[in-house]
């Protein structure tokens, strides 16, 4: 085995380890969408932000975490099937779908490489370079149409969270100190949900934006965000009660 078939293998071996894809097969889709629990958040901050937090800012809250669970999940379409709202090769995807999609690109171009590599007694230098640049070339042309759909993903996102950021802006130190315990308690220290919210106005999206750069750490971020608005919402009951007083009101206005 020559220096370049080692360098070959072993890139492959390090590739795979940098992704968190297994060669038998990717699970990145089963570790991040584990059943959350229920976290109780224990920090004397979450009473304060209860008193602070006005009805309209809880009912964005609720609204940025229901249309990020639809880009994850998708909605039901006319034939009442769950259907993603991103297009790939003319199809619609969610982004779970878009994980496993992927993950088997990263699988498939290993498997292909490990082909080529135990075929290369048969093949000439000449032929098995061509061959491997080929295959470098196809795979290089899935992640390009897969990173251009993650940055249309991303803005979609910073979209949809602008007005909630917008409001939380005058309780961030609060909102800060509360989502460093959920993500603590749901084993998600240093994630880029993190990195988001201790952004300011000037730099706000510049983490997800330059940091996440595959549709399974995008995924990871939803999944940690959704979490914290869930935990959030369910610890501030008098903010809770404030939110369905509103509603209540605006719908017997309507009515009359």
């Amino acid at each position: 085995m020559n220096k370049s078939t080692i360098f070959l293998v072993c890139s492959c071996f390090l590739f795979h380890v940098a992704t968190g894809c297994k060669i038998d097969g990717c699970e990145s889709v089963d570790v991040i969408t584990k059943k959350p629990k229920h976290i109780v958040l224990e920090s004397p901050l979450v009473s304060i932000l209860d008193k602070l937090m006005p009805a309209s800012a809880y009912g964005l809250m609720l609204q940025v975490r229901r249309e990020v669970r639809k880009r994850l999940y998708g909605v039901k379409n006319k034939e009442g099937k769950l259907a993603g709202k991103y297009d790939y090769h003319g199809n619609k995807y969610t982004l779970l779908e878009l994980v496993d999609i992927e993950c088997q690109h990263e699988r498939d171009n290993l498997e292909k490489k490990n082909r080529l590599i135990e075929s290369k007694l048969s093949l000439s230098q000449e032929e098995f370079e061509k061959s491997l640049n080929q295959l470098e070339k196809e795979y290089a042309g899935m992640c390009t149409e897969l990173r251009e759909l993650l940055e249309l993903a991303k803005e979609d996102f910073l979209s949809i969270s602008a007005c909630y950021a917008e409001s939380a802006r005058s309780t961030k130190k609060e909102i800060l100190g509360i989502m460093q315990e959920s993500c603590d308690k749901r084993g998600s220290q240093g994630c880029i949900l993190l990195k988001w919210g201790e952004e300011d106005e000037t730099n706000e999206g510049i983490s997800l934006r330059t940091e996440v750069v595959t549709f399974k750490g995008f995924t990871e971020f939803c999944f940690d965000l959704c979490n914290f608005l869930e935990d959030l919402a369910r610890n501030c009951p008098r903010t809770k009660k404030k939110f369905y007083d509103m509603v209540r009101r605006q719908q017997k206005a309507n009515a009359k």
